[in-house]
């Protein structure tokens, strides 16, 4: 079959790439945007096309966005592995004496037949002991444990490390003066926070929306966080666009791991996440100084109630 007899085919098969100009045209419209990252040895480099320009925008070098992206998948994979081995956690006790049982039964079975059948309980608890094993160097390795353990790495790099929100505790406790209390929105991580706090009581900003609807105005909600001595705020706006990537359902400590975002009565399940973004967005222009932000990782922000 020749391509030249038959251009849709050829269309098809042979794909010619468009050309900018092309791409402003046919494929960009006035809400989209065209991002195209490129990753180097020194730098990177993010361009970003418009139906009607194309910017670029310095980034850092390929190992460091590497690394923060690890971070953050590492981080995402345990706080998931979290949720579901708290709700098998009462099951361990029962489930350890069936399968103590069932392979103490087998290895009688088997050691009936084969001389030396009777070690299959003890080889495959040695093999299950061998994988965690290799598994937990393994992530002594990735997590840069043994610099710490050695004397190699300090306490505040290792914690900076493993830790996405410690730069921003690290900040709280050390640089703001004592005394104020600290209304966390988006960032229930408050492990390690050293001042009277109100924290995000699960992943739906509770508090911010308590505030909201007890309240008719943000000029209200503001001096209701003064009259209970609130004197700084800890965002954590990325916690939004996450809830909106996986839905509602699978983001708070629910246990529910499954991706997908679902419909609540013909409205998106992060529905009310928007709203609290929305809201304090429009809260802090007004009522807020921003003391702390463009954390490199996670993207914490802490501001002063003015």
């Amino acid at each position: 079959m020749r391509s030249f007899h038959y251009p849709r085919y050829a269309a098809l098969t042979q794909p010619q790439p468009l050309g900018l100009a092309e791409i402003q045209q046919q494929v960009l419209d006035t809400d989209t945007l065209l991002l195209e990252y490129s990753l180097g040895e020194n730098a990177s480099y993010l361009f970003v096309v418009s139906p009607t320009s194309i910017t670029s925008h310095r980034l850092p070098k390929r190992a460091e966005i590497e690394a923060a992206t690890r971070r953050v998948r590492e981080f995402l994979i345990t706080v998931q592995t979290v949720w579901l081995a708290r709700y098998l956690l009462p099951m361990y006790p029962a489930l350890t004496v069936v399968a103590a049982y069932a392979l103490n039964g087998g290895a009688e079975r088997i050691g009936k037949y084969f001389r030396h059948g009777r070690w299959l309980a003890a080889v495959i608890v040695s093999g299950a002991l061998i994988m965690v094993l290799v598994q937990g160097a393994r992530e002594l390795k990735l997590k840069e444990v043994w610099p710490f353990v050695n004397g190699a790495m300090s306490r505040q790099e290792f914690l900076t490390n493993v830790r996405g929100d410690y730069r921003m505790l690290n900040f709280v406790n050390r640089q703001l003066p004592r005394g104020g209390r600290a209304l966390m929105i988006g960032a229930p991580l408050s492990y390690g926070l050293n001042r009277p706090h109100i924290p995000d009581a699960g992943w739906m900003s509770v508090e911010w929306r308590r505030l909201l609807s007890r309240h008719s105005s943000l000029d209200e909600v503001h001096r209701a966080l003064r009259g209970e001595g609130v004197e700084y705020v800890i965002y954590y706006p990325d916690l939004f666009g996450f809830i909106a990537y996986i839905g509602a359902e699978g983001s708070g400590p629910a246990g529910d791991i499954s991706l997908g975002k679902k419909s609540v009565n013909g409205a998106l399940d992060y529905l009310p996440q928007l709203q609290n973004w929305a809201t304090f967005e429009a809260y802090s222009r007004k009522h807020l100084e921003q003391l702390y932000g463009g954390d490199s990782m996670f993207g914490f922000k802490v501001f002063r109630l003015m």
